[in-house]
This record gives structure tokens, C-alpha cells and sequence, in this order.
């Protein structure tokens, strides 16, 4: 401790200074009082150690040792008898102070720290179990990491209480057998979340939260690894973490709070990618959340900060001798953005710019899987879409033009040639199912002179090609099979083609379908369900429709994959269907305008709107059905069948 000079040094008799500076020192050392206060004490053996009198400072400190009760006294004497070197009475004033007071924590973390200085590595960790979850749980960490290290291969025994370790006899035959110890893989073990938070408190250093969070996501348990989270972010990096932390346990608001504290700034090379990934996941924050404007702001910041990247990229790929690659990370984001950029294009009807997010991807992510898909449905969207009325063609026969046949002719199409040479170079380097279905597909949208029966050769040939095992198959396949046989009139064949999957697959699991629906996929339950209602089983099909609804459609509509929210919406139709076969015309309704509500595409959703008119009409409700036929028609204007409705309850 600092010593404070005594009231009689300060003196102004200059003649004495010598004499004085050495008399006080002198007389506190010789003239111990019984009734001085512990304090006091302590202060004159201090006195006696600065002037370099151990022997009395020793003296002095054993029989002011007896006084010591209160835990801070006895790490006192501790302390002094450090200075002093004499570590055995050290040692001895601690145990004796850990049996009159055994849990407390200051005294056993000055003793695990002594222990731990002394390399006596197994008695710090017995002493220090008790510290964990307190403010000096980074003694215990520590004794933790140096016992691990010490024990080797009995590394998982630091986690065992002992009253004396002593290290297991291993039988040379089962040490030569037994896997190579991994002390680097047995500290990802989820039993070091708590030791990673305890170096945490005594270092602030917040790598150890870190390492506790990711054992505690490898483990499932996001919602305890969130709860890791600093209450402050320090830099890009920790908010880039901890917002994918907070977004992996679906708290998306928190996780967008966290990476607005440091906001994407201006990359300045390719190396530090972290502001386009706080970026990307500002984006799909906003998203889900359902701030759509907001995500796709952040996407087009992104994108503006990736440009001359992008740019260098694209310049340099037809030159081999100057090839650029993109970083790794950014190698994976930026083909997402595009993804997501066309998506937004495609939900707000303008095709164009989707057509320029999907043909740019796949310009500069040729092998990009999701982008091949994205590019060749558009193709497949083109060739789909409704042509023009019978008024429109007659004006255009007769060389007029109207805004909404300039609009029309503005519409970028892609060649269903160009999608699938794309898709070949890809399927000539690896087999990628759903690429191997949408070029099916494609064929079959383009070929207008191939008969049903040479059709369904071509799908068994696909499945030849593509069997797994003995009736086993990708789920792409199969569904896509499976489907197209239904379309080409070849229903008994598909429902064969389909159960023997299904026994394949799930074995003895049930004996029909609807037996056990929890058990299927969905594109699986969405099949049973079709062809028990082809068959006239109405209450096996119910089950397994409502099903479907009950699990997948109450998940949040935007961050549902487009296969899946088409499974929903078919459900909710066919399940409409059911119901009005029942007579149930007002349940039938609601189905069907929930389905509505999850739907953008044009040509389905006139046709729902239709339907909708039908049932409105049928309950009495005219007012409602001429609504829904007005806005039918205005979304698909060659829907005839509605046009004719109209005409009929005006």
C-alpha cells in the first residue's frame, strides 16, 4: 500500500530534515502497541517493509495475524507475507481463512490465483469451481483451458469434481485404437459456453462471447446464444456478428437495431467484405419485417457500393491473362441481392426491371444454381403469358397501336433456347435436379408437335436417368414426374409412380397417407391429397389439405419459398373445391380468399377472383361478385368466362 507521510514530517525546521526522515521510521518500528486498530497495524508493517526491516515486518505480521477475521483482513496478511516471500505462511492464511469462511469468493479467487502461479493446476481448478458465474470466473476459465491442456486426452474429466485428480492407466492396445484427442475440437464443446462467458468477465474481451455464441447456435440454442449479446457494439465487425446471431434465433427487429449502429459504409477493398454483408442483412431485416421499400433501398446501396467491382469483374471475363475474382463472401452475396432485386421487379409488375436483375446474374454468376432457375422460369413466364385479347389482335391486324400494345411490345422476353444452352453447361459439369426439370419443362412449353405418349416416354427416360434406388428418386423429379403424368392423361401410372415412392421412402411408416400426414413432405402431402380427391376419398383429401394449410400457412407469406407458397395457395383452392362439394359456399369462400391474398401471379389470380365472383353470386352477394369480376378482368382481360358472368348479374 502507499504510505502517507506522518503529520510530524511536515516540518519547516530544515537544520533537522535528515535526522527526521529517518527517526519516525525507527520509532514506528519499535514501538508496537496491543491496542493499535488492525489498520494501524497493517500501516507500521508497511513502514517496516519499505525500510527494509523483514525481520520485525515478519515479526509484526504473525501476531497481527490473529486479529484478521473479515476476508479483506486476511487477504491482507496474505498479501504481506507475498511481499515478504514467505509463500507457505501466505499459502496457510488463506486455507485457514477458506475453512472458517469456505465459499467465499474473494478468498478463493486469490487462492486460485495463487495456485494457478504456482503451476499447481489441478488444485486451482477444484478451488476455482465455485468462482464460475461470479465476477472472477475467468480464474476458473483459465484453470479450466490449463487443466484441459495438462490432462491431453482426459481433457473431459476437468468438467468431474475431484477430491485429488489422478490421471486414468490407458491400455497401450486402446490408446493405439482409440481416434487421435483434439484438444482444438473438444474446446468447441457445448460444456464451454459457461467457461467462454467466464473469461468473458474478466478480460471484457468479447471474443469470448463470441466463442460462447456460436457453440450455443451449433447447439440449436439460439435463443440463449442472443442472450450473449454486449449491450453496445464497439465496431462493424461485432455488429455484423451479433446481428446475424439475433437474426439466425428469428429476432429480426433486434437484429436490424444492432446493424444500424454501424451502418454500411463506402467499401474500400475487396478483402473487408463486412460492409456489403451488414448491408445484405439490413436488407433481409427490412424484408422480413415486411418493410419491402427499405429492404430494397439497402440492396440498391449495396449494389452502388459493389459497382466497380462488379464492373472490373465484368470487363475482365472475356480476358483470361487479367481474370478478377470476387471475394468469397461477396461471391455469395451479391447473386442473392440480384435474386432478391428481380423478386421485388416481379412483385411490384415491372418486368423489365426483372428482367435486367435476372439477365445481369446470370451474365455474371453463370453457374449460380438459383439464378439459372429464376432465369429460365422467366423464360417459362414469357411464353405463359396471356396473349392479347381478340379487340387488340384486330387492331394490330389492322396496324394500329394502342399504349397497352406499346406496353406489351415493351415486354423483354428471354429465348427459351438461350435458358436451356445456360442450363446444359451447367448439367455438363454436375447434376442438379431442379435444373434437370425446369429444362423438361422448358421443352414441353416449346414443343407443339411431340404426341402424349412420345411425352411420357421422355419423363421415364428422365427417371431412368435420374433413379436414386430402387423406386427412389430426387423430390424434384419425382414431383415434377409425377405431375406431368397427371397433365398428360396418364393418372393410374402417376398414382403407381407415386405410392411406390412413397413405400420406398417411408417403408411400413403407415398404410395410407393420410394415415400419418406429419410424416410427408409438402410437396408429398400436396400429391396424396390430390389423388385422394380424384379418387372420391373427400375426407382423406380434407385432412391432408388442412394439414398443409395448418402447418405451412400460417409461417409468414414473404419469406416462404415460391414452391412452397404455390403448395399453399393450391391447397387453399382445392380445399375451397371440397368444401362447396359439401355445400359449405361460405367456408369455400374464405379459403379462397386467403388464397387471394398469398397470390401474384396474373392468370391464377384472375382465375381465383372468378371463382370467388361464382360463390359471392351464389350466396346472394351480387355487390361483391361484380367487384371481383371487374377486377378479374382488369388483372387478365382475356378471362372470357368472367366477362360473361358480369354481363349476366348486371
Amino acid at each position: 500500500m502507499n504510505l502517507m507521510k506522518k503529520p510530524y514530517l511536515q516540518t519547516g525546521m530544515v537544520l533537522l530534515l535528515t535526522a527526521a526522515l529517518l527517526l519516525p521510521v525507527f520509532i514506528s518500528c519499535s514501538s508496537h502497541s496491543e491496542g493499535a486498530s488492525f489498520t494501524k497495524d497493517l500501516d507500521v508493517i508497511d513502514n517496516c517493509i519499505t525500510s527494509g526491516d523483514a525481520k520485525e515486518a515478519l515479526s509484526l505480521l504473525r501476531k497481527v495475524s490473529k486479529h484478521a477475521y473479515s476476508s479483506y483482513a486476511r487477504i491482507g496478511i496474505y498479501k504481506r507475507y507475498m511481499i515478504l516471500g514467505e509463500k507457505k505462511d501466505a499459502e496457510k492464511t488463506l486455507v485457514v481463512a477458506l475453512k472458517k469462511i469456505p465459499k467465499n469468493s474473494e478468498l478463493t479467487a486469490v487462492y486460485t490465483h495463487f495456485l494457478l502461479r504456482e503451476g499447481r493446476i489441478d488444485e486451482a481448478l477444484e478451488r476455482s469451481r465455485l468462482l464460475s458465474g461470479t465476477e472472477y470466473g475467468s480464474l476458473y476459465a483459465e484453470s479450466v483451458f490449463r487443466a484441459a491442456a495438462q490432462r491431453g486426452s482426459d481433457a473431459a474429466s476437468v468438467f468431474v469434481a475431484h477430491k485429488k485428480y489422478k490421471a486414468p492407466k490407458v491400455e497401450k492396445k486402446n490408446a493405439q485404437e482409440a481416434s487421435p484427442f483434439s484438444l482444438q475440437e473438444f474446446f468447441r464443446s457445448s460444456q464451454f459456453v459457461a467457461v467462454y462467458a467466464d473469461a468473458w468477465k474478466g478480460t471484457k474481451n468479447v471474443l469470448w462471447l463470441r466463442n460462447a455464441a456460436v457453440l450455443n447456435m451449433r447447439a440449436g440454442t439460439y435463443a440463449n446464444a442472443v442472450l450473449l449479446a454486449p449491450a453496445k457494439m464497439e465496431n462493424q465487425e461485432e455488429s455484423l456478428f451479433w446481428g446475424t446471431i439475433y437474426f439466425d434465433a428469428n429476432r429480426y427487429g433486434e437484429s436490424l437495431a444492432v446493424l444500424l449502429e454501424y451502418p454500411a459504409a463506402t467499401i474500400v477493398d475487396t478483402v473487408n467484405t463486412i460492409p456489403e454483408e451488414i448491408a445484405a442483412l439490413v436488407a433481409d431485416d427490412y424484408y422480413i419485417l415486411g418493410d419491402e421499400d427499405s429492404s430494397q433501398n439497402a440492396r440498391l446501396s449495396l449494389l452502388a457500393q459493389a459497382e466497380p467491382y462488379i464492373t472490373s469483374f465484368e470487363n475482365a471475363r472475356g480476358d483470361p491473362l487479367h481474370a478478377i475474382s470476387f471475394d468469397k463472401k461477396l461471391s455469395t452475396i451479391i447473386p442473392i441481392v440480384y435474386i432478391n432485386n428481380a423478386r421485388y421487379a416481379y412483385l411490384h409488375g415491372d418486368i423489365i426491371a426483372e428482367y435486367d436483375a435476372l439477365s445481369h446474374l446470370v451474365s455474371l454468376f453463370p453457374e449460380y444454381e438459383p439464378g439459372l432457375a429464376a432465369y429460365g422460369q422467366f423464360a417459362l413466364d414469357t411464353l405463359r403469358r396471356p396473349p392479347e385479347d381478340y379487340i387488340l389482335q384486330e387492331l394490330r391486324a389492322a396496324g394500329l397501336r394502342t399504349i397497352l400494345m406499346e406496353q406489351n411490345d415493351a415486354i423483354p422476353k428471354v429465348a427459351v433456347a438461350d435458358a436451356i444452352e445456360k442450363i446444359d453447361a451447367t448439367l455438363a459439369k454436375r447434376a442438379v435436379p431442379a435444373l434437370v426439370v425446369l429444362r423438361q419443362e422448358l421443352l414441353d412449353e416449346t414443343d407443339t408437335t411431340t404426341s402424349p405418349a412420345e411425352r411420357i416416354s421422355r419423363i421415364w427416360k428422365m427417371l431412368e436417368q435420374n433413379e436414386t434406388g430402387t423406386d427412389l428418386y430426387p423430390p424434384e423429379i419425382m414431383r415434377y414426374a409425377v405431375s406431368r403424368l397427371i397433365a398428360l392423361g396418364a393418372r393410374d401410372k402417376g398414382e403407381t409412380l407415386f405410392m411406390d415412392y412413397l413405400h420406398a421412402e417411408y417403408k411400413n411408416a403407415f398404410n395410407f397417407p393420410a394415415e400419418k400426414p406429419e410424416l410427408l413432405s409438402l410437396w408429398e402431402c400436396e400429391a396424396a391429397a390430390w389423388f385422394a380427391a380424384d379418387c372420391g376419398k373427400g375426407a382423406d383429401s380434407k385432412r391432408l389439405y388442412e394439414f398443409i394449410i395448418e402447418k405451412y400457412a400460417g409461417r409468414t407469406p414473404i419469406i416462404n419459398s415460391t414452391a412452397e407458397n404455390s403448395s399453399v395457395i393450391h391447397a387453399y383452392i382445392n380445399l375451397a373445391s371440397l368444401y362447396t362439394s359439401y355445400g359449405e359456399e361460405s367456408r369455400a369462400y374464405d379459403l379462397l380468399n386467403e388464397a387471394n391474398a398469398r397470390i401474384t401471379e396474373p392468370v391464377l389470380k384472375s382465375e381465383i377472383l372468378f371463382r370467388m365472383a361464382e360463390l359471392s353470386n351464389t350466396l346472394g352477394d351480387v355487390s361483391s361478385a361484380r367487384m371481383s369480376l371487374q377486377k378479374a378482368l382488369s388483372i387478365n382481360p382475356s378471362l372470357n368466362r368472367a366477362r360473361l358472368l358480369l354481363k349476366q348479374i348486371k
